[in-house]
Parts: structure tokens; sequence; C-alpha cells
């Protein structure tokens, strides 16, 4: 037991040293073809690049009627399942991870649109598409700067190495640094990285980690002005799910999906400072104005937790709830809801995934949109707008609500 703990030890100190820099070998890579943006109804305009309207009570892309929205329409993305999303409001950049093929190859990259004009604009690559692999996205909108977590694999005397990797990402020149923060062979490895928040006021960067089993579960704080880890956070079992930043009130937000808490973190200390318990969360989305935390769990709850008295309740929607966002502006939250049994039935008759607002303030609950597609992630524009990342048997798709 000594010697495994000492192994875990050494191996985290020695990946705190490992830091590779990387520069891109070209400033701009060429377009994806497949992910060139398209509307939903193809109206052949002067400019092919123009996001086209599409009616809403068109049975194409198996759309239904929407509530209190306009589907504007979608942008594809590639082959694949698209894993991320991220938006910097301050230059209207809305920055997708979502795997693209180019040379016969799958590779995850980094789709960057242009919010404002809704319309794709630049990708960027990065790496090998053999050894690299991309997962969750953060900006901070101060510098620019992009974070995303992910594993680098490299093969070592016939045995494949997997190393937990933070990608530090210069949009604007394409240049990145790869930070190993653990590592150990793929066989057998039960968990990987997940969340990723950064802190602009204090230019430091929440990586979490998920390891149901042995690993490194708990939080990464990386130095944003050295791109080192100044230190682990390490008070769950099995590690963060997702990670919240309220730079207002210096507090981080974790969530920890196989211990069942949602703790709340001093960044000044980087100790928790208070507890939430709530059942097998999945994603969380706050409202800072009201203190209040939303959390969708696997039994298809949505969990409202009053971070300052700890009053929770529960507003059942429905199962298997895939992510949640809320809207200040509207004071709505935004579910993904999957039907699994239309998921895997062959005919597919009907909708597969669903998007549900939720009224916070009368805590009713309507139907937003439903599609075929499976949706995976949401997220919410201070402009108004609702994306959302979803996939079929052909291509990943961005469908825009407002």
């Amino acid at each position: 037991m000594f010697a495994a703990k000492f192994l875990l030890i050494f191996l985290f100190f020695s990946c705190m040293s490992l830091t590779t820099s990387i520069t891109a070998s070209t400033s701009h890579n060429p377009p994806l073809g497949e992910s060139e943006l398209t509307g939903i109804n193809d109206t052949s305009t002067g400019d092919s690049g123009a996001l086209q309207n599409r009616d809403i009570n068109s049975s194409q892309d198996n759309g239904h009627p929407i509530i209190n929205a306009t589907l504007k329409g979608t942008i594809p993305l590639g082959k694949g399942k698209p894993l991320s999303m991220t938006i910097n409001p301050s230059i209207n950049a809305l920055y997708v991870v979502s795997p693209s093929e180019l040379n016969g190859k799958l590779q995850n990259v980094i789709h960057v649109i242009d919010s404002a004009k809704d319309k794709k604009i630049d990708s960027i690559r990065i790496g090998d598409p053999e050894h690299d692999f991309l997962r969750n996205i953060a900006v901070d909108p101060k510098s620019g700067t992009l974070y995303v977590t992910g594993e680098y694999r490299v093969n070592k005397q016939a045995v494949v190495h997997e190393y937990d990797s933070l990608y530090v990402i210069s949009p604007n020149t394409k240049d990145y640094k790869r930070l190993s923060l653990y590592s150990e062979p793929e066989e057998g490895k039960e968990g990987d990285l997940s969340g990723v928040a950064t802190s602009p006021t204090s230019k430091v960067i929440y990586v979490g980690s998920l390891y149901p089993e042995g690993g490194n579960p708990g939080i990464y704080v990386v130095d944003g002005s050295t791109d080192r880890i100044s230190t682990m956070i390490d008070n769950w079992e099995s590690g963060i799910q997702d990670i919240v930043v309220n730079p207002d009130s210096h507090e981080v937000y974790a969530i920890a999906k196989y211990d069942n808490l949602l703790s709340v973190i001093n960044d000044s200390t980087n100790t928790i400072s208070k507890n939430f318990t709530t059942k097998d969360p999945i994603s969380m989305s706050l409202d800072s104005e009201r203190h209040t935390m939303y959390v969708a769990n696997g039994y298809g709850e949505v969990n409202i937790i009053d971070l300052f008295s700890g009053k929770n309740s529960t507003s059942l929607v429905e199962p298997y709830l895939q992510d949640i966002s809320y809207d200040p502006s509207t004071k709505q939250l935004y579910i993904i809801s999957l039907n699994k049994t239309m998921q895997l039935s062959k005919d597919n008759s009907g909708p597969v995934s669903k998007v549900i607002g939720l009224d916070t303030l009368s805590g009713k609950h309507f139907t937003v949109f439903e599609t075929g597609a499976t949706l995976t992630n949401i997220l919410t524009d201070p402009s108004g707008k609702v994306y959302v990342l979803g996939s079929d048997a052909n291509n990943s798709k961005l469908y825009i609500l407002q």
C-alpha cells in the first residue's frame, strides 16, 4: 500500500515538470471541405457561407415547431460526435471541438464560429490525429487563450501510454503547448480529464480529473502565467465531472459525479468551504445573481441548490438528461433530454432528442426543440442565442436557436 501511494505521488510531481511546447507547422490551416457552413435550406444565394433561415414548421432535419424561439439554422461540423464548446462574447467567437476528416483520418478539430454572423470563419487542428485527442474546452475572455483537455498517446516498447494533457492554444497563431498532467498505460486506465474552467481575474485554470478507480482524481490548479501546475485538490474519492468559476465571489464550483457532491472551493486558498449532497450529478449551470446552482443528474432531475442557505429542491424533468445551460437575461434554464428507446430504434420514427426550457421563476417547463439527431451539449450566449451540439448518422452539427 505504501509503495503504491509513493509511486502515485512520484508520478504526479514528475508530470508537473513535463511540459511540451509545440509550434503549429502552419499559421493558417486549410479549410475542411466537409465542415463548410451551410444553412438548413440551401437557397443558393450569392454568399455560399451565409447561414440561411428555415421555416420552423418544416419537417426537414426532423425539426418540430419551437416555443419562444426560432431555429435559425445549422452549421455542419464534420463526421463523428461533437465533444464540447465555449464562447468568448467579447470578440463574438464560439469554439467547438468536434471530429472532422482530413486525408482519410478523423481528427478532433476546433471549429471557430463568428457568433455575430453565425458563420464558420476558421478551424484549428492540433497535433497528430494518431496521438492527440481533444475533449473539453474553455477560454480566457481577457487573453483569448484556449484551454482544452485531452490525451496524448504514445507507444513505448509495444505498450500504449496515455498522457492526460492540457492544451494551451493561441487561436490567432495556432501555436500550442501540451502540458502533461498524469500518465499510465492505456490498457486498464479507468478515467480521463473532464471539465475545465478559467478564472480571468486570477489567471488560473482549473482542470477536472475523473477516475472511478485508480488514477489521479481531483482538480489540477494551473498557473496561467507560467503554464505549470501550482497545486492539486484531491478531496474526492473519484474526482470531478464539471467545474464552474464565479469570478465575482472568488469561488469555484465542482461536481463530483461518483461522490454525489457539489463542492464550493475558495479560490485564494484552494480549500473546500462547503459541500452539498446531490446524487449522480452530470452537468451544472450557475445563476450568479440569485446565488443558485442548477445541477442535472442521472435520474432525470434538476436539483436547484441555494448556495447561501443550502436549500435543495428538485424539478423532475425526464430521464436521460445530457447537459444544461442557464440564460440570465431570460431566467430560463435550457436542458437537453435524450430518448434512448427511440435512439436505439431501427425505424427512428420519432424525435430522439429535445431541448427543454425550464422557467426558473414559475417552475414550469416546455419543449423548445425536437430532432431525430442525438443532442449532447448546450450553451447560452449573452446575445440571447442558444447553441446546441448534436450528431446523426452522417455528421455532427451546431444548431442555433434564438
